[in-house]
């Protein structure tokens, strides 16, 4: 799977409530995925992790939903945890996904207290 890069501009614009979107195409993957992955550093892994993010799909979340996962490091295996999923959305309609993770912290953070967050959508139905 490739990486996708915010432009500078569009870091900043993903970072308030403004209406404004990045796009991703499925055609960026392998497969039939539509993957925004996120990478927060923190200064220390003790903090709590909120999660909001405003989003929307081309394809309704009522037919593909989508889902918002965090990384966790800490586990015997580490893996995607789902915490938050939208499936009731129409296409083109905004939704939120939210998320707070209070217990055990420190197994999503990596060495350098870095949180990975993704949201995801099978569009391939």
């Amino acid at each position: 799977m490739d990486d996708i890069f915010y432009t500078p501009a569009e870091v900043t614009e993903v970072g308030v409530d403004n209406d404004t979107y990045v796009s991703v195409s499925k055609n960026n993957f392998d497969g039939a995925y539509k993957i925004h992955k996120f990478r927060v550093r923190n200064v220390d892994n003790e903090d709590k992790i909120q999660i909001t993010i405003e989003a929307r799909a081309t394809m309704a979340p009522s037919v593909a939903p989508v889902y918002l996962q965090i990384y966790n490091f800490g586990a015997a295996t580490p893996i995607w945890e789902t915490l938050d999923t939208e499936n009731s959305a129409g296409a083109n309609e905004e939704f939120t996904l939210t998320s707070l993770v209070e217990e055990n912290v420190d197994d999503y953070y990596d060495s350098t207290n870095t949180v990975v967050i993704r949201i995801y959508q099978n569009t391939e139905i």
